[in-house]
């Protein structure tokens, strides 16, 4: 099932759209146009275990679509339960730019491929949304993953006062600019990294201001979907939705401090 349908689904169910991408521009290859994620900056070679994920939902070799990602551990490699797809064939890359990309993907020697990966068994999305991606041993060498925040960390973040001044940086391939209707103007999968105000958390997910788009404000969108919200180099959560589908509004992560995300991921890194 394709994501963009996934994302219908899931804006009627919940009013939030998932941030996965496979648009009717995502062959485009990278663009020279101001930089953004949307509105954000390029990250070049910073943030470097941020990775872009092609999904190849039925194994055909072509990609069926993208999302992004963190390396947690030198196998282990994070992003959104609903880029996940059982049965497919996942392939990673970390480089600053993920298009343009040759087809067949098998045949792609820079891209890092699996066929292993794990749904968080309590995923209903929006919640828990987080799924995880084995890499072969050895493919990651010369990258640093990034740590997981202990649990409970955003209460403490927040018990510390100054919450509304608080920002996250979020970081992925998506959208670097949203039209009108279903089309990207800029769909580029260029890095990009955005600072974003804090809001809210409950259980389950962090909420980040995502003024976007118009107001020519940075903030995620269709494509981040699985990268990372970082507090003070700590990864706190996954990216998930947006709302409204415009992308300028209110973005959410799902947490990865709390104690049904941790009992997931211990299973697969350790965590402090």
């Amino acid at each position: 099932m394709r994501l963009y349908t996934r994302a219908l689904l899931a804006a009627v169910a919940v009013a939030a759209v998932a941030c996965g991408d496979n648009t009717p521009t995502s062959s485009l290859a990278p663009s020279d146009a101001p930089a953004r994620i949307t509105n954000g900056t390029p990250t070049g070679t910073s943030y470097g275990s941020v990775g872009n994920l092609f999904v190849d939902e039925d194994n055909d070799g072509d990609w069926d679509w993208r999302c992004s990602g963190t390396l947690i551990s030198a196998t282990v490699f994070l992003t959104a339960g609903h880029c996940y797809e059982e049965g497919a064939t996942y392939y990673v890359t970390f480089a600053p730019v993920a298009l343009p990309v040759s087809e067949p993907l098998s045949a792609n020697t820079s891209l890092i491929s699996s066929t292993t990966a794990y749904l968080h068994p309590d995923y209903r999305f929006p919640y828990n949304d987080m799924a995880v991606v084995i890499l072969p041993a050895g493919s990651t060498t010369g990258i640093t993953p990034t740590p997981l925040a202990p649990e409970g960390y955003l209460v403490d973040v927040k018990s510390e006062g100054a919450w509304g001044q608080k920002t996250a940086t979020v970081v992925g391939y998506g959208t670097a600019s949203f039209g009108q209707g279903p089309y990207y103007t800029q769909n580029d999968a260029v890095r990009r990294y955005a600072d974003l105000k804090l809001i809210s958390f409950n259980a389950y997910y962090l909420q980040l201001k995502n003024n976007a788009v118009k107001a020519g404000m940075t903030g995620a969108c269709y494509g981040d979907s699985g990268g990372p919200v970082l507090i003070d180099g700590y990864l706190v959560g996954v990216t998930s939705w947006v709302l409204p589908a415009g992308c300028h509004g209110i973005s959410g992560y799902s947490r990865v401090d709390t104690e049904s995300a941790i009992d997931f991921l211990s299973e697969f890194v350790a965590i402090d």
